[in-house]
């Protein structure tokens, strides 16, 4: 009986041994694939056109119970630059869609008004984001985006397969400028 008892002892103390093996090798194998993502897992896109560069990451969020994709935009000219801009407008188009944000400086606000051109209700309609880019502190605008969804595919599954096409067109008081960025 003391035979037995021992080698179940001995096998207990080999199960536990093998048990606990197994555990720190997972571990370690889990923690080195847990590193940083590759780039390319992390923005989904990035390019750049003559005076602005724009980066997708690979996030989405929910807000007011609809999903958004966060754009980054910098403006790459000189932040003084931009002090006499009045609007930008933000297109980023793909198989799904275009969506076009509009920013204006409040002055430029006050002067569609005058004219008539401008109504409150239009800020949610037509996208439009009043920003005092006349005393911007930074050359990045975080615009957010709608992300489509249709049929399991998305805006990321279009940007990836097929592309995505961002048009960035700016005015100040006597001139008015474009940037066109896609993918190839």
């Amino acid at each position: 009986m003391c035979i037995s008892f021992q080698q179940k002892y001995i096998r207990l103390l080999k199960t536990s041994l093998f048990v606990v093996l197994v555990l720190i090798i997972s571990l370690l194998i889990g923690c080195s694939h847990t590193s940083e993502k590759k780039h390319s897992e992390v923005i989904v896109f990035q390019g750049e056109g003559e005076k602005w560069e724009v980066s997708i990451p690979n996030e989405v969020f929910l807000k007011n119970g609809q999903k958004y994709l966060l754009s980054n935009f910098r403006y790459k000219g000189d932040l003084e630059e931009l002090k006499e801009v009045e609007s930008i407008s933000f297109a980023l188009g793909t198989e799904l869609g275009t969506q076009v944000i509009n920013v204006y400086d409040p002055i430029y606000k006050e002067k569609i008004m005058e004219t008539g051109g401008y109504q409150e209700e239009y800020e949610d309609q037509y996208g439009i984001i009043i920003d005092d880019i006349k005393n911007r502190k930074t050359d990045v605008f975080k615009l957010e985006f709608v992300f489509e969804e249709e049929s399991g595919y998305n805006t990321f599954d279009s940007i990836k397969k097929n592309g995505v096409l961002i048009m960035i067109q700016w005015e100040d008081r006597e001139n008015k400028f474009k940037d066109r960025i896609h993918s190839q």
